[in-house]
């Protein structure tokens, strides 16, 4: 656009207008994009409500001035902004401008962005519209994570896998709980202090509208108290559920989602060691929306029982794997 503006009078007039930049990803361009890029986008930005920045401004190329800047030039109409891995300049200043202009935010993605701190995330509490919000491998504490739900009650997807600096996850499913009504879409992954207690409030309060639920090397979570029949029972809208890597997943774990959700897609049970053909069978015959089903290192399935599923069901795409004898020994 830059090239063509420089033909003639007309083609100007139409690569400077506004409305070309009401959506504007940078990503594809990571590596090119700097303090002078943003300078010199700054002034046709005006209205832009869909900005990705994610990935850009390695090594310094983009710093939180530059950044800072651009924002509180070009945010006021932002309703989402992708900054995933943007870690050099997302600090707790940029927060702090970013919920001063962009008001409108309702969704943001700051996943990998380490250098916030409990500053950065009471700013953003401040963005009471959010209803998508990912947090992957941030630092968020317990309390930052809690005072952030309780504000912006119109969440409907929250991302916090990988946040191990909270060390009460069941501090954060009540007040998932007692705040998300309208949550559909929650990752919980490698939630390690996340109980039976916590999850059971989850699903109690917001089953009904989940969709999708990932809650997968939760090593404190465990079927013997009934919690994953409970989901079963609860979350009945379910399409995604990954309960990765959780040893304790029975065969009537998955009878009562094959009862209960049978709109589910997806299922990842990597891991389960007690399940049974039988109650894969069940899944695979109720649930009859199901395209992917995860089955790797269950000990019980054997790769015959998978090509005969394979054959039978053929949109289902089923993954398994397998432990090396050598590396078991």
């Amino acid at each position: 656009m830059c090239k063509a503006a420089q033909t003639c009078r007309s083609l100007y007039k139409h690569c400077t207008d506004l409305l070309q930049f009401i959506e504007l990803d940078l990503q594809p361009f990571w590596h090119l994009v700097t303090d002078d890029a943003l300078l010199g986008l700054q002034l046709r930005c005006a209205a832009v409500q869909q900005l990705s920045l994610s990935w850009c401004g390695p090594y310094g190329a983009i710093t939180e001035a530059g950044f800072t800047r651009f924002i509180n030039s070009c945010g006021k109409n932002l309703t989402c902004l992708q900054l995933a891995c943007c870690h050099d300049y997302i600090t707790d200043v940029a927060m702090a401008a970013i919920a001063d202009t962009c008001s409108y935010l309702i969704e943001l993605n700051i996943q990998g962005c380490q250098q916030l701190r409990r500053d950065g995330f009471l700013e953003l509490s401040r963005l009471i519209r959010l209803q998508r919000l990912n947090l992957y491998r941030t630092s968020v504490e317990t309390i930052e994570a809690v005072n952030i739900i309780r504000n912006c009650k119109d969440l409907c997807r929250l991302n916090m896998d990988s946040c191990s600096r909270v060390d009460n996850f069941d501090e954060v499913a009540i007040a998932i709980a007692e705040n998300l009504n309208n949550l559909t879409s929650l990752n919980l992954c490698r939630a390690k202090s996340l109980t039976n207690q916590g999850l059971s409030r989850i699903v109690d309060s917001c089953g009904g509208n989940l969709i999708q639920l990932d809650i997968g090397w939760c090593s404190e979570l465990s079927a013997a108290m009934g919690c994953f029949v409970n989901l079963a029972r609860k979350c009945i809208r379910l399409r995604v559920l990954h309960l990765t890597s959780n040893r304790t997943v029975s065969s009537a774990d998955l009878e009562a989602l094959a009862t209960w959700c049978q709109d589910l897609e997806q299922v990842d049970i990597l891991g389960a060691m007690s399940i049974t053909p039988a109650s894969i069978e069940s899944l695979l015959l109720d649930c009859r929306q199901l395209k992917l089903l995860d089955v790797s290192y269950c000990l019980q399935i054997e790769f015959l029982h998978v090509y005969n599923w394979r054959q039978q069901y053929p949109h289902v795409q089923i993954k398994k794997s397998f432990m090396n004898s050598a590396y078991r020994r």
